[in-house]
């Protein structure tokens, strides 16, 4: 998911949502295997949101650590949903840089 990038907030700092998925393989019997995913919101701020809007790409590999936030709300059908985001304190990119070609004189 593309993040969204806010930049007026009442502080000042940059402001970052974004939403990652985390993929785990669960054994259902001595054979299958299935994947699952599980997708999180992540909130990052300041220097750490400008980061991710600098280097985050669909596909990127992320470790982020950060605290939990919990909201719980009711939607139109008056159904009660709760929501979990991560606000990132760091994130650290794990992929490897792409190299490029040298271009210059033969």
């Amino acid at each position: 998911f593309a993040p969204e990038y806010i930049t007026n907030t009442p502080s000042k700092q940059s402001l970052c949502s974004f939403r990652i998925a985390h993929n785990k393989s669960v054994n259902t019997t001595k054979v299958e295997r299935i994947q699952k995913s599980i997708f999180l919101n992540i909130r990052a701020w300041g220097e750490a949101a400008d980061t991710v809007i600098a280097r985050l790409n669909k596909g990127s590999e992320v470790r982020i650590t950060g605290t939990l936030e919990q909201r719980t709300y009711q939607i139109r059908t008056g159904a009660t949903r709760t929501e979990t985001t991560i606000t990132a304190k760091n994130i650290d990119f794990l992929d490897r840089p792409v190299k490029t070609p040298f271009v210059g004189p033969l």
